[in-house]
């Protein structure tokens, strides 16, 4: 009975927020981040910087936010102007560090928006949940590299997005993996133990034959590691029995 409250905590946390572009409208399918007002693609990256990440073409992007005022302290306004119905991808600017365009990557003018990058920690947007306890991945020398010249959806394109890519799903893949696996835990914990309340002799039986089988593939992994070795070494000729 146990197990099916804690398995019920998570699945009822639900939470409902309208994400708004810069204009004012609504867009349905970015959800909140993490203990932020800002949105992001569901199921992408959140970055405490206020920007959202696309693994799928590696590139940092601004994304939506649940106050439709936009306040500045809360959900950055990065090419706030230039695209106001939807979100805006962020170029590098050649030959400069941390510097980022709202326009393409060939330039970097003031007259399209600029962003100076600001490290941070990420986290995961997660479709209409409450983010589960996770473990936050060092930002601070990740540089966005798309090279596309217009906006294109996040999730839409994929290509070989590199070691960030990697770095990044494997931060999140631990995040949101770890409660998940401590839940399946503690089902197989009172699972078993309900088991040997109502079988015990025949639990204990069968534990005596896995054991049984266990030493059995034991010798026989030594046996044929002892034959390989012997292989290896050419073939000693077998002593006189």
């Amino acid at each position: 009975m146990k197990t099916y409250l804690v398995i019920l905590g998570i699945s009822t946390s639900l939470v409902y927020a309208t994400c708004y572009w810069p204009d004012g409208s609504v867009r349905d399918d970015f959800v909140p981040c993490s203990s932020s007002k800002v949105c992001c693609k569901s199921g992408e990256a959140c970055l405490s910087n206020g920007l959202c990440y696309g693994a799928t073409l590696n590139f940092a992007y601004r994304g939506a936010c649940t106050d439709k005022t936009w306040p500045e302290s809360e959900c950055p306004r990065v090419c706030y102007d230039e695209f106001p119905d939807t979100w805006a991808n962020l170029f590098p600017c050649p030959n400069a560090s941390k510097l980022f365009s709202c326009g393409p990557n060939t330039v970097c003018d003031d007259t399209v928006g600029q962003y100076r990058w600001v490290e941070g920690n990420v986290s995961v947007a997660q479709a209409s949940y409450q983010p589960l306890p996770s473990t936050t991945v060092s930002t601070g020398s990740f540089k966005p590299t798309s090279t596309a010249s217009s906006q294109a959806n996040p999730s839409s394109m994929q290509t070989d997005t590199g070691t960030n890519t990697v770095a990044l799903g494997a931060g999140l893949g631990v995040g949101l993996g770890v409660p998940l696996v401590a839940i399946s835990a503690l089902f197989v914990i009172f699972y078993i133990r309900a088991q040997r309340k109502l079988h015990p002799k025949e639990t204990t039986r069968e534990y005596h034959q896995e054991q049984s089988i266990h030493r059995h593939g034991a010798m026989e992994t030594r046996k044929q590691t002892r034959d390989f070795v012997g292989e290896l070494e050419g073939g000693r000729p077998e002593l006189d029995g």
